[in-house]
Protein backbone atom coordinates (compact mmCIF):
# COMPACT_ATOMS: atom_id res chain seq x y z
CA UNK A 1 0.00 0.00 0.00
CA UNK A 2 1.03 3.31 -0.84
CA UNK A 3 1.89 5.93 1.78
CA UNK A 4 -0.64 8.29 0.32
CA UNK A 5 -3.10 5.42 1.11
CA UNK A 6 -1.79 4.78 4.46
CA UNK A 7 -1.81 8.03 5.42
CA UNK A 8 -5.43 8.36 4.35
CA UNK A 9 -6.60 5.14 5.94
CA UNK A 10 -5.02 6.41 9.09
CA UNK A 11 -7.30 10.00 8.62
CA UNK A 12 -10.46 7.80 8.11
CA UNK A 13 -9.43 6.23 11.14
CA UNK A 14 -9.07 8.73 13.36
CA UNK A 15 -12.23 10.73 12.29
CA UNK A 16 -14.44 7.52 12.48
CA UNK A 17 -12.77 7.42 16.07
CA UNK A 18 -13.79 11.23 16.86
CA UNK A 19 -17.32 10.81 15.90
CA UNK A 20 -17.98 7.67 17.58
CA UNK A 21 -15.81 8.78 21.09
CA UNK A 22 -17.80 12.40 20.82
CA UNK A 23 -21.23 11.34 22.50
CA UNK A 24 -19.19 10.12 24.67
CA UNK A 25 -17.59 13.34 26.39
CA UNK A 26 -19.06 14.54 29.32
CA UNK A 27 -20.81 17.52 29.37
CA UNK A 28 -19.20 20.27 31.46
CA UNK A 29 -21.35 20.72 34.64
CA UNK A 30 -21.35 24.09 36.96
CA UNK A 31 -22.39 25.00 40.27
CA UNK A 32 -23.41 28.29 40.80
CA UNK A 33 -25.03 29.79 43.80
CA UNK A 34 -25.82 33.47 45.40
CA UNK A 35 -23.55 34.14 48.60
CA UNK A 36 -24.55 36.81 51.33
CA UNK A 37 -23.06 38.22 54.47
CA UNK A 38 -26.11 37.37 56.52
CA UNK A 39 -29.58 35.56 56.98
CA UNK A 40 -31.38 38.14 55.52
CA UNK A 41 -29.52 40.71 53.63
CA UNK A 42 -31.20 44.16 52.36
CA UNK A 43 -30.70 45.24 48.54
CA UNK A 44 -30.54 47.89 46.41
CA UNK A 45 -29.80 48.06 42.06
CA UNK A 46 -28.68 50.34 40.02
CA UNK A 47 -28.09 50.54 36.43
CA UNK A 48 -24.61 50.06 34.45
CA UNK A 49 -24.14 53.20 31.81
CA UNK A 50 -26.35 51.28 29.27
CA UNK A 51 -30.06 51.62 28.48
CA UNK A 52 -32.75 49.08 28.95
CA UNK A 53 -34.12 48.20 25.83
CA UNK A 54 -37.74 46.29 25.28
CA UNK A 55 -39.03 45.36 22.00
CA UNK A 56 -42.46 43.79 21.74
CA UNK A 57 -43.46 42.11 18.89
CA UNK A 58 -47.42 42.69 18.08
CA UNK A 59 -47.62 42.07 14.81
CA UNK A 60 -45.38 39.85 12.07
CA UNK A 61 -42.44 41.56 11.11
CA UNK A 62 -43.79 44.52 13.84
CA UNK A 63 -43.05 45.86 17.32
CA UNK A 64 -43.23 48.26 19.57
CA UNK A 65 -39.94 49.60 20.87
CA UNK A 66 -39.10 50.73 24.66
CA UNK A 67 -35.96 52.39 25.81
CA UNK A 68 -35.56 53.13 29.37
CA UNK A 69 -32.64 55.75 30.43
CA UNK A 70 -31.97 53.82 33.61
CA UNK A 71 -33.07 51.99 37.18
CA UNK A 72 -34.54 54.89 39.15
CA UNK A 73 -34.81 52.46 42.59
CA UNK A 74 -34.64 48.91 43.21
CA UNK A 75 -35.32 47.17 46.42
CA UNK A 76 -34.58 43.33 47.54
CA UNK A 77 -33.80 41.39 49.39
CA UNK A 78 -31.60 37.72 49.56
CA UNK A 79 -32.48 35.08 51.89
CA UNK A 80 -29.74 32.89 52.83
CA UNK A 81 -28.76 29.57 54.67
CA UNK A 82 -25.15 28.96 55.87
CA UNK A 83 -24.98 32.37 53.41
CA UNK A 84 -25.89 30.90 50.28
CA UNK A 85 -28.94 30.40 48.39
CA UNK A 86 -30.31 30.03 44.54
CA UNK A 87 -31.70 32.88 44.49
CA UNK A 88 -32.69 36.31 45.34
CA UNK A 89 -35.91 39.17 44.57
CA UNK A 90 -35.60 42.65 43.77
CA UNK A 91 -38.55 45.34 42.76
CA UNK A 92 -36.77 47.67 39.97
CA UNK A 93 -38.68 50.63 39.15
CA UNK A 94 -37.30 51.46 35.25
CA UNK A 95 -36.46 55.53 34.64
CA UNK A 96 -37.30 57.89 31.88
CA UNK A 97 -39.21 54.86 29.41
CA UNK A 98 -39.85 56.61 26.15
CA UNK A 99 -41.37 54.52 22.68
CA UNK A 100 -39.73 54.88 19.69
CA UNK A 101 -40.76 54.38 15.94
CA UNK A 102 -38.44 54.35 12.82
CA UNK A 103 -38.75 57.84 11.56
CA UNK A 104 -37.48 59.43 15.37
CA UNK A 105 -40.75 59.80 16.84
CA UNK A 106 -40.95 59.75 20.83
CA UNK A 107 -43.56 58.87 23.37
CA UNK A 108 -43.44 58.86 26.90
CA UNK A 109 -44.32 55.59 28.56
CA UNK A 110 -45.09 54.87 32.38
CA UNK A 111 -44.08 51.36 32.93
CA UNK A 112 -44.76 50.06 36.37
CA UNK A 113 -42.55 48.35 39.03
CA UNK A 114 -41.27 44.97 37.89
CA UNK A 115 -41.07 42.39 40.57
CA UNK A 116 -38.01 40.10 39.76
CA UNK A 117 -36.43 36.39 40.85
CA UNK A 118 -33.31 35.97 39.92
CA UNK A 119 -32.02 32.03 39.96
CA UNK A 120 -28.68 30.87 40.10
CA UNK A 121 -28.82 28.70 37.39
CA UNK A 122 -29.80 31.60 34.73
CA UNK A 123 -33.55 31.65 34.53
CA UNK A 124 -35.40 34.89 35.93
CA UNK A 125 -39.14 35.12 37.17
CA UNK A 126 -40.95 37.66 37.08
CA UNK A 127 -43.83 37.80 39.82
CA UNK A 128 -46.09 40.99 39.72
CA UNK A 129 -48.43 42.05 36.60
CA UNK A 130 -46.22 44.54 35.21
CA UNK A 131 -47.42 47.36 32.85
CA UNK A 132 -46.17 49.81 30.18
CA UNK A 133 -48.64 52.32 29.79
CA UNK A 134 -48.57 55.29 26.47
CA UNK A 135 -49.49 58.51 28.60
CA UNK A 136 -52.40 58.65 26.07
CA UNK A 137 -55.41 56.49 27.32
CA UNK A 138 -56.51 53.70 24.39
CA UNK A 139 -53.22 53.76 22.44
CA UNK A 140 -51.16 51.34 23.75
CA UNK A 141 -50.83 48.77 26.77
CA UNK A 142 -48.52 46.22 27.28
CA UNK A 143 -48.93 43.82 29.94
CA UNK A 144 -46.20 41.41 31.31
CA UNK A 145 -47.96 38.14 32.91
CA UNK A 146 -47.11 37.48 36.69
CA UNK A 147 -45.83 34.00 37.77
CA UNK A 148 -43.68 33.32 34.80
CA UNK A 149 -40.16 31.79 34.87
CA UNK A 150 -38.32 32.58 31.67
CA UNK A 151 -35.28 30.45 30.61
CA UNK A 152 -36.41 27.18 31.69
CA UNK A 153 -36.34 25.93 28.30
CA UNK A 154 -32.35 26.32 28.27
CA UNK A 155 -31.63 25.33 31.18
CA UNK A 156 -33.14 22.05 30.55
CA UNK A 157 -31.03 21.50 27.17
CA UNK A 158 -27.82 21.96 29.05
CA UNK A 159 -27.51 25.72 28.32
CA UNK A 160 -27.30 29.03 30.18
CA UNK A 161 -30.21 31.12 30.44
CA UNK A 162 -30.94 34.46 29.66
CA UNK A 163 -29.54 35.63 33.17
CA UNK A 164 -25.53 36.23 33.13
CA UNK A 165 -23.95 37.00 36.62
CA UNK A 166 -20.87 38.47 37.39
CA UNK A 167 -19.46 39.02 40.83
CA UNK A 168 -17.68 42.18 40.91
CA UNK A 169 -15.17 42.99 43.83
CA UNK A 170 -13.42 40.48 46.26
CA UNK A 171 -14.96 39.24 49.11
CA UNK A 172 -14.17 40.13 52.77
CA UNK A 173 -11.89 40.81 54.63
CA UNK A 174 -11.11 42.29 51.35
CA UNK A 175 -13.62 44.18 50.17
CA UNK A 176 -17.85 44.27 49.85
CA UNK A 177 -18.53 42.53 46.41
CA UNK A 178 -21.38 43.22 44.24
CA UNK A 179 -23.21 40.62 41.44
CA UNK A 180 -23.66 42.46 37.75
CA UNK A 181 -26.84 41.14 36.42
CA UNK A 182 -26.63 40.82 32.30
CA UNK A 183 -29.69 40.31 30.97
CA UNK A 184 -30.51 39.00 27.47
CA UNK A 185 -34.36 37.67 27.44
CA UNK A 186 -36.67 37.63 24.84
CA UNK A 187 -40.44 38.32 24.45
CA UNK A 188 -43.07 36.82 22.97
CA UNK A 189 -46.87 36.85 23.09
CA UNK A 190 -48.94 35.33 25.36
CA UNK A 191 -48.79 31.65 25.02
CA UNK A 192 -45.68 31.00 23.18
CA UNK A 193 -42.49 29.68 25.04
CA UNK A 194 -38.73 30.65 25.59
CA UNK A 195 -38.97 33.99 26.62
CA UNK A 196 -41.26 36.76 28.74
CA UNK A 197 -45.39 36.49 28.05
CA UNK A 198 -47.06 39.70 27.47
CA UNK A 199 -50.33 40.70 25.82
CA UNK A 200 -50.88 44.03 24.49
CA UNK A 201 -54.49 46.25 24.64
CA UNK A 202 -55.11 49.17 22.43
CA UNK A 203 -55.25 50.78 19.17
CA UNK A 204 -51.41 51.02 18.55
CA UNK A 205 -50.43 47.49 19.77
CA UNK A 206 -53.23 45.81 17.78
CA UNK A 207 -52.47 48.08 14.00
CA UNK A 208 -48.89 47.56 14.69
CA UNK A 209 -47.70 50.81 13.86
CA UNK A 210 -44.60 50.52 14.57
CA UNK A 211 -42.05 48.62 12.02
CA UNK A 212 -39.64 47.80 13.94
CA UNK A 213 -37.67 44.23 14.88
CA UNK A 214 -38.09 42.39 17.87
CA UNK A 215 -38.69 41.51 20.77
CA UNK A 216 -36.12 41.15 23.43
CA UNK A 217 -35.14 42.74 26.56
CA UNK A 218 -31.62 43.75 27.32
CA UNK A 219 -29.81 45.46 29.69
CA UNK A 220 -27.55 45.28 32.75
CA UNK A 221 -27.71 45.80 36.77
CA UNK A 222 -25.66 46.11 39.95
CA UNK A 223 -27.00 44.48 42.55
CA UNK A 224 -25.59 45.49 46.19
CA UNK A 225 -26.37 45.12 50.10
CA UNK A 226 -28.21 48.64 51.09
CA UNK A 227 -26.21 48.60 54.38
CA UNK A 228 -22.56 48.97 55.20
CA UNK A 229 -20.06 46.13 55.90
CA UNK A 230 -23.17 43.78 54.17
CA UNK A 231 -22.43 42.13 50.70
CA UNK A 232 -24.02 40.43 47.79
CA UNK A 233 -22.25 37.95 45.80
CA UNK A 234 -21.96 35.24 43.09
CA UNK A 235 -19.83 32.40 42.96
CA UNK A 236 -19.41 29.98 39.80
CA UNK A 237 -17.38 26.30 40.05
CA UNK A 238 -16.71 23.64 37.37
CA UNK A 239 -17.70 20.27 39.05
CA UNK A 240 -15.14 17.57 38.53
CA UNK A 241 -16.19 15.38 35.99
CA UNK A 242 -17.65 11.91 37.02
CA UNK A 243 -15.58 8.73 37.78
CA UNK A 244 -15.81 6.52 34.43
CA UNK A 245 -17.37 3.51 34.55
Amino acid sequence: MSRGRVAICALVAMFTFAAQAAPALAKKEYKREFEASGPSVKLETRSVGTEFLWVFPIEEHKAVKVKCAGVEHGPGEITTTENKTQSFKVKVTYAQCKTKGQKGGHEEVTVSPIEWEFHANGTASVLNEAKFKLFQPGICTIILTPGQTVGQEEVEEGKKGPENYRQIGKSPPEGLPEVEVKTKVRTHEEGEEDGIEFEGEGSLCETGEFKLEGGKLKGNMIVSAKAKETWIGFKEELLPPPPKM
